[in-house]
């Protein structure tokens, strides 16, 4: 008697990819958070601005914000010239709290400002706009 035998078991075996396909929000927030684009700029920004007491600590975030983001410096709105002075001091841990929470040397300097007129405010972006922001932040 023949052994049975067929072209399927000459062919060599192939791994099976371990693939996973990504959601919408996983694509965009992959993107937005890697790219290099003024647009993912402006995204990083806006993350550091969510999380901004968790970043720099509550001492610093109750008396600032992020409100500008230029050729690696970000501008921190001060609410006085007296904490502007003190906060001077305390650059160099700013910018590396906010690099650790980037994961990438993101800035390079730190400019404080008075200009409370460029100071976001969380109304300021429309309930859709925050709601798709949480999906891809998740």
């Amino acid at each position: 008697m023949l052994a049975s035998f067929s072209m399927r078991d000459s062919k060599p075996k192939r791994k099976a990819r371990k693939s996973k396909l990504l959601s919408t929000p996983e694509v965009l927030h992959s993107l937005l958070q890697n790219g290099k684009s003024p647009l993912a700029n402006q995204f990083k920004r806006w993350k550091l601005w969510q999380n901004w007491s968790e970043v720099v600590g509550p001492s610093i975030g109750k008396h600032t914000l992020p409100v500008a983001y230029d050729k690696k410096v970000l501008y921190i709105w001060v609410k006085s010239s007296a904490m502007m002075q003190e906060f001077i001091f305390v650059r160099e841990a700013v910018k590396d709290k906010i690099n650790a929470f980037m994961g990438v040397e993101w800035i390079k300097g730190v400019h404080y400002t008075l200009d409370q007129h460029a100071v976001p405010q969380p109304e300021d972006a429309n309930k859709s706009f925050r709601e798709f922001i949480k999906k891809i932040n998740k």
